[in-house]
C-alpha cells in the first residue's frame, strides 16, 4: 500500500543521505531517533537505529518491512480496522483508495484493487488475499512490483499487538534506482504513520463499542 504513495513524493524531495547539503541535518535526525529496540541498519555509510525491523541490500530486488504497536482495544475490534473497507478507509493515506473487484471480501481469493490519486497519474496494484485466518490476513499485490502485505494481531494483557509486514521485489532496475533513491525512507515513515492512525480508529471504535 506504501510504496506507491512513497514513489509518487518523489519530486518533491530534498537532500539524501550521504551529500553535503544533508551531513548536519542527517546528524541531527540520528541523533533523535529511538535506540532501544531498534534495528541497526547500514544505508549509504549512515549507521543509524530503527524503531523496527528494515531488510535492505542494494543489490537484491526484495525489501522486507516490519512494523508494529500496542493498541487498547480488543483483536476483534482491531482486526475489523484492516479487513473492513470503510474502517481501512479511515486510516488508509486519503490518496490511496481500495476498491473491490465484485463484492468487498477478506475470504482467500478475494481481489481489490489499491490505486494513488494524483495528478496525471493514478498507479494501481491489483491484490488478491492469499492467507486468512482469525486475526490474520495476506495481500499478495501485482503490479509494478509485486509482494505480500500481512496484517496480524496478537491478544496481550493490555490490548492489542498489532504487527505489519511488508516484503516486496522490484524487477525492474531502474524502478528499483527510484525506489532505493526517492522512496524508501517515505515508505518506512508512512508505515509507521499508518499505524498510528489505525491505532487511533481502533480505540475510538474500541470506546465506543464498550
Amino acid at each position: 500500500m506504501d510504496i506507491l504513495r512513497s514513489l509518487s513524493q518523489a519530486r518533491r524531495l530534498g537532500p539524501w543521505p550521504g551529500s553535503r547539503s544533508s551531513e548536519s541535518r542527517d546528524r541531527h535526525q540520528l541523533a533523535r531517533l529511538p535506540t532501544n529496540g531498534g534495528l541497526a541498519s547500514e544505508w549509504k555509510g549512515l549507521t543509524f537505529s530503527l524503531p523496527s525491523h528494515v531488510t535492505f541490500k542494494p543489490n537484491s530486488r526484495t525489501r522486507h518491512y516490519e512494523n508494529s504497536i500496542q493498541i487498547d482495544a480488543s483483536a476483534t475490534i482491531v482486526e475489523q480496522c484492516f479487513t473492513e473497507l470503510d474502517l481501512m478507509h479511515r486510516w488508509l493515506n486519503p490518496a490511496l483508495r481500495c476498491r473491490p473487484i465484485g463484492d468487498w471480501s477478506t475470504d482467500i481469493g478475494a481481489r481489490s484493487r489499491f490505486t494513488i490519486t494524483v495528478p496525471l497519474l493514478q498507479p494501481s496494484l491489483y491484490s488478491t488475499v492469499v492467507e486468512r485466518s482469525p486475526g490474520m490476513i495476506v495481500w499478495e499485490f501485482q503490479g509494478f512490483f509485486s509482494g505480500r502485505d500481512r496484517w496480524e494481531c496478537r491478544p496481550t494483557a493490555i490490548g492489542t499487538q498489532l504487527i505489519n509486514r511488508f516484503s516486496f521485489e522490484i524487477p525492474n532496475p531502474l524502478v528499483r534506482f527510484g525506489f532505493d533513491t526517492f522512496a524508501a525512507r517515505f515508505t518506512q515513515a508512512d508505515m509507521q504513520q499508518q499505524l498510528r492512525r489505525l491505532k487511533a480508529v481502533a480505540e475510538r471504535e474500541y470506546l465506543i463499542t464498550r
